[in-house]
């Protein structure tokens, strides 16, 4: 799951300003080891893809 998660995240999220590859495969590589800071990124990006749902994605990507 977090693996599928971290790949929707860098699809819908590529605009984002706090977008962070490097978190991203920090989460896909180890989502059971306990990590707030990263939780909580992870949160923030995805209400951010809902607030701007369209806008910012990268259609190259997807």
């Amino acid at each position: 799951m977090a693996l599928r998660d971290a790949i929707l995240l860098s699809v819908i999220c590529a605009g984002n300003p706090e977008y962070d590859e490097g978190k991203l495969r920090d989460y896909a590589a180890a989502p059971r080891i306990p990590n707030q800071q990263l939780s909580e990124w992870c949160e923030r990006m995805m209400k951010w893809s809902f607030a701007h749902a369209g806008h910012e994605t990268d259609k190259d990507k997807v």
